[in-house]
């Protein structure tokens, strides 16, 4: 069965030098933070992540207390960790995923009845949806491209700490007249071009036959 600890002194102690370095509205406000690990089967693996969200394994959940259970004593603010996959992590990951926790939090305007800073969940900057498939089978028609190319358009320098040389806006909208490298895709992306190009290969094509049979189909 799935079981819970409560982290480390050490580990809390990081997680509020954290907030009272990175999320200094929040300096006041009590945190516990929670180590999750999943079932085991018979062989003592893990029967799957031990924390998922919408479905998905995440590092990190974050949420307010309800007041009731903090009359009891618990913090208002609870951070819970994948804690199969905590200690596998280097000290600059779990100081990332820590602050990421944090992040999930932010106070509104107001106090509550006892005083205390009103605190609400902050969504987070961006939430795609994508299908690998769709944005294969219709390229730049998709949303699933449209969204790819205006992000590294817009954040490429925050998120791979890169300047990548995008052209305009208009590019990033989906409105760029050259395709992306073949050679950028992988072996199923390239079947689906086939396919709908009409293009014949093999069952068991490579990648390099796929791409030169695709380039041929152009020229």
């Amino acid at each position: 069965m799935t079981s819970y600890n409560l982290a480390s002194t050490a580990l809390l102690k990081q997680a509020l030098n954290l907030r009272n370095k990175n999320h200094k509205p929040l300096a006041e406000t009590d945190i516990d933070v929670v180590l999750v690990y999943a079932a085991v089967d018979k062989q003592g693996e893990p029967k799957g992540p031990a924390l998922k969200a919408s479905g998905y394994p995440v590092y990190s959940k974050s949420k307010i207390v309800p007041p009731k259970d903090q009359v009891k004593g618990v913090a208002a603010l609870e951070i819970t960790l994948d804690g199969d996959r905590w200690d596998k992590l280097d000290k600059k990951t779990q100081e990332a995923v820590l602050d990421h926790a944090l992040q999930c939090f932010t106070v509104g305007d107001g106090d509550t009845e006892d005083g205390e800073p009103k605190l609400k969940e902050r969504k987070p900057d961006h939430c795609f949806m994508w299908f690998d498939e769709i944005a294969a089978r219709h390229g730049d028609a998709s949303i699933e491209v449209q969204e790819a190319k205006r992000f590294l358009h817009e954040k490429a320098p925050i998120y791979l700490q890169i300047d990548l040389p995008f052209p305009d806006a208009d590019d990033a909208n989906g409105k760029d007249d050259n395709p992306p490298s073949l050679a950028g895709k992988g072996v199923k992306e390239l079947r689906l071009l086939a396919k709908e190009r009409g293009v014949e290969v093999p069952n068991r094509a490579s990648k390099e036959l796929l791409i030169g049979a695709l380039e041929a189909s152009t020229n």
